[in-house]
This record gives structure tokens, sequence and C-alpha cells, in this order.
């Protein structure tokens, strides 16, 4: 057996006990193109005898987990140019007969809902008769018999329409289907349908548009590929948060949050997180902060320095805004560089990592967020010392937040007991500044270069205790 120089493998951790499955694209001369599924035990040996599968197309094979079951399934292309499923076992046998996921072609998604082993289909499909593109979706019994009819949801577009993308709620066997596409006067319509168990639509087709919403791939950092609005399920309530790339009135790129309830009713209003200046927007993540529906945004963008940051939005259940949109200093060098939110166990507080480089080397930067979404300020005695950095050699200020910052001035005529400094001798390297002499409240750093240049206060703060007097 020999590889294909183009063939297209992938790996899935299956289950939650390390166990693994490969599909990968094979030639053999006896009976030509065809993929081969090997499952792996936790350790890298191999479980069992690998699956022949016969697919005509490459890169088309996707292996999609049903839980922590440690089945899963795959899917191709087979001889009659459309895509089939198949069933696998927890040990890598297979399970079932196949199944056509007819008319669709390449340009689907899959998920399982509920906790029996059903799954939904869902995907782009062509009409010719019609001139148009929609969104085609089918429910799949666990044994891979369709459950009832399959819907279709229109896109008036047939040029500028994506395939849906599928969330399941929870573990009820509803779930929620986005999708974007065109209107007849070019303006740019995003979909969200609500469905039932049984694979029935559950209230209307809702339809967010307006001139803000207005999306041009020529302004959107998108490719077309993710254009497609994100859906993320709040734990504990069953709602759900629509966020889509937009412009805002200056012609900006942002986001746009909206929350629906356990209905498909839209709460509140349409939100823009606006960063109000040109910038990319990508990698957009929802989280669920403590257990009434509020939740927290984070995602990647240029600040007013051209530099990217991670940017966090804390909402409340009702789908507005808590707080302000806050901007996480980071070196990072690229959109591909990641972030993560994280709820933290038995609090509303919640955490943001990212990764970033300093001096050539790879690091994952930690925030903490106050339940509300301010920045979790470390607390101090005021005869302790903090160490704080700066890529500039200079000086740094521990400044009380009591003293309003614009210059120089500012700080070293405020009273004694309100400021201290130290001076930066190596660039990014830790540097103890002490608390001692300064009155209780909450300060912030801020740095000045040797050319006299005053940076602006550092996003985390300090809360000194303990003076006397």
């Amino acid at each position: 057996m020999q590889i294909n120089s183009g063939s297209d493998s992938q790996i899935k951790f299956i289950g939650n006990s390390g166990e693994f499955a490969v599909v990968g694209e094979y030639w053999n001369s006896e009976i030509g193109q065809h993929i081969s599924v090997q499952k792996f035990n936790s350790n890298g040996t191999i479980q069992g005898d690998s699956v022949t599968l016969i697919s005509v197309n490459s890169y088309t094979q996707n292996i999609f987990t049903t839980g922590n079951s440690g089945e899963y399934m795959v899917t191709f292309q087979s001889a009659d140019g459309h895509m089939t499923l198949q069933k696998f076992n927890s040990d890598g046998t297979v399970k079932d007969a196949s199944v056509s996921l007819a008319p669709l072609s390449d340009n689907f998604e899959i998920i399982t809902v509920g906790s029996s082993g059903e799954y939904v289909v869902t995907g782009l499909i062509w009409n010719g008769d019609l001139g148009q593109n929609y969104i085609y979706a089918q429910k799949y019994n666990s044994n891979g018999t369709a459950q009832g009819d399959s819907i279709q949801l229109d896109i008036v577009s047939p040029i500028f329409g994506y395939k849906g993308q599928i969330t399941a709620v929870l573990d009820s066997g509803e779930y929620v289907i986005t999708y974007s596409g065109q209107g007849e006067n070019s303006e740019s319509l995003v979909f969200v349908q609500k469905f039932n168990t049984d694979g029935t639509t559950q209230g209307i087709l809702l339809q967010l548009q307006g001139e803000i919403m207005q999306l041009s791939p020529s302004h959107i950092s998108f490719t077309s590929a993710t254009i497609t609005p994100r859906v993320s399920v709040i734990e504990d309530t069953g709602e759900y948060v629509v966020i889509l790339p937009g412009l805002d009135n200056d012609g900006h790129n942002q986001f746009f949050v909206q929350k629906y309830n356990t209905n498909g009713v839209a709460l509140g209003d349409l939100v823009g997180l606006e960063i109000g200046v040109p910038s990319y927007v990508m990698d957009p993540q929802v989280i669920s902060v403590g257990s009434i529906g509020e939740y927290a945004v984070s995602f990647i963008g240029n600040d007013r320095e051209n530099d990217l940051s991670v940017f966090v939005q804390k909402f409340n259940a009702n789908g507005t805004i808590q707080g302000e949109l806050t901007k996480v200093e980071g070196n990072l060098s690229s959109s591909a560089q990641p972030h993560h939110l994280a709820s933290l166990e038995g609090s509303n507080d919640f955490i943001l990592t990212w990764g970033e480089y300093v001096n050539s080397e790879y690091i994952v930067g930690v925030q903490k967020f106050n339940a509300d979404g301010s920045l979790y300020a470390k607390e101090i005695q005021n005869t302790d010392s903090l160490n704080v950095q700066s890529n500039e050699l200079g000086t740094v200020y521990l400044v009380n937040n009591n003293v309003t910052v614009a210059n120089m001035a500012d700080i070293t005529e405020a009273a004694d007991n309100q400021w201290n400094e130290v001076a930066i001798a190596v660039i990014n390297q830790d540097t103890a500044i002490t608390a001692e002499g300064l009155t209780d409240g909450t300060y912030s750093a801020y740095s000045v270069d040797e050319a006299g240049n005053l940076s602006d206060a550092a996003i985390n703060s300090i809360i000194i205790t303990g003076a006397i007097g």
C-alpha cells in the first residue's frame, strides 16, 4: 500500500481516554484510490484492523466524534459524487451500513445532537431550476436513517451564500443553524433558525440586516469559509449567542453580538463591539459566566497603534453590555496565535490566556477578570514590592489612580505618598518597585522612555493596603 502524494490525512482524539483515529487517502493497484481508517490506543499502538472506504475525490474525508462514547463517524465522497457517512464503534469496527448524504457534495457540516447518537447535517446546495443556492438540513437517527423530511432554508442570492453552522443546545437534542447570504439589493443578511428535537423548525427564520450590517468581502478580513456567523450556547440556561462580522458607520470592521432565548427570540438589541479604528477583527470566542446567563466575548483586533491585541467584553444576562470593552496588551505577531476564555469553577470570575512572543521566545500570557468584567487587581501590603517590565529603557512609575495623569508633571508634582518610581536598566525583564510609603488605594504603572515619552497606564492594577495614618 502506497500513500498518494496528494493525500490528505486527518487525526482526531476520540472520547476522553486519549484514544484517536486517523483517516488518510491511499492508492492501491488492485482497488485504486481509497481512504483507510485506523483506530489507535492512547499509547499510540494500533487498535484492531484498518477499514478501507472507497473514495473518488481527494481532500473530502473528515472524522467527526460523537461525544464521549468512543464512537465516531467518517465522511467521504463516494462514486456517485455525493458525500457518504460511515459510523464506527468505539473499538474501530464498522457500525451499521454507510449512509448517503445526497444531495450534499463537499460543502457541509455535521454534528451529533442530544445524547443518543443522533446527528444533523447541513450544507450549501445549488438549485439549478431556481437558479439560487439554499441551505439544506437533515436530521438522522443514530442508526443512519433519516428522521423526518429534509429542510430547505432559502438564500436570496445565488452568489453570496455559505454553508451553515450547526450548534447543539446542550443535551436537549435541539439545535440552531446560522448562515449568511446576500439579499436582492446586495444587502448582507444573516439568518438564524432554531430546530426542535425531531428536526422540525422552531419559530420563524430570524433575519439580521440593516445599514450597519453591510458586509463586503473587500472590507472583511475573513475568507468566504469563515464569514459564517458563529453560535455559542450558554451553559445552564440553553440560551445562545450569535457573533458575526460587519462594518460600523465609519466603515471599520467589528463584531456584532446578539443573544437569543431558548425559544429563538432575540434578547435585547444587536450589540457592536467597536474598537474605533480601522482594524482586522478575528477569532471571536464566547464563554458562560456564572449560572444566570451572563457571558463574555473575546476577539483579536488591531489597536490604535496597529498592534494585534485581545479584546474582552462582559455581557449581562439580558444581552446588554456590562462594563467597558477591555484591551489586553500582548505581543501577538499574527492572528494565528491562539487565545482562550475560561470560567473559574466555584466563582463568577474568568480568565483569558493568549500566546505571544517576548525576546524571541513564545510564552503564554494570563489575565484574570472579575465577575463584572473588570480586570482583576492583585493586592499587596505597602511593605511589599512588585515586579514590573518595560520594552524600553527609562523609568516606571507606580501611581495612585486618584491622580489624573496626562503628562510627567502630573505624576512628579503629586504628593510623595501617591507614587513611587524605579529605573529600567534591562528591557523585558523583571525589575522590583517598592510600595513602601504609599497610601491605601488602587495603583497603575506608567513607563517613560529615555526621550521622555509617557505611556498609557498598564492594564493590570495593584491594590495596596496596610498604610499607617
